[in-house]
């Protein structure tokens, strides 16, 4: 009975220990507020507190897969943005009437976003991101199809 509440208590304390570790460490303090941040979708702010927490502690493995996570998601982010941004461009050049140059442009941005989308890490990020990322690949895919692989 004694070695069983002596066991108990050692564990307690060992427990104890790592609850005050936790929450005196600057470090997992950031990592912390890091995972909130990413979990709420704001993968800059995740990005930047997971950086400096890593500077306070190079063995903080929250803190580095938060890193890891945000920064692979800022690139779903940006390659959104990018595809955004050519479809836009690409309906501007469509209402005034497409030349042989602005096809030759189209094709590009078609095949930049198709190249990108396959370099991209697809792990455990926003679900909504990466369906968005793969609209937007679907839809460059389709526009390449369309316009540039026809057989006559």
């Amino acid at each position: 009975m004694k070695s069983k509440t002596i066991s108990v208590l050692i564990a307690i304390f060992i427990i104890l220990c790592c609850w005050f570790y936790l929450e005196t460490s600057g470090s997992y303090q950031l990592a912390f507020k890091a995972r909130f941040y990413q979990s709420v979708g704001n993968y800059q702010n995740a990005y930047e507190t997971s950086k400096q927490a890593l500077k306070l502690d190079t063995y903080n493995k929250l803190a580095m897969s938060v890193f890891v996570n945000s920064q692979r998601a800022l690139k779903l982010e940006r390659y959104v943005a990018q595809g955004k941004k050519f479809l836009d461009d690409i309906r501007k050049m469509s209402q005034k009437g497409v030349d042989s140059s602005d096809k030759a442009r189209i094709n590009i941005m078609c095949e930049i976003v198709i190249d990108e989308y396959h370099s991209l890490s697809k792990v455990n990020v926003d679900s909504d991101l990466k369906l968005e990322a793969e609209g937007i690949y679907e839809n460059f895919l389709t526009l390449k199809k369309e316009l540039f692989d026809k057989t006559n």
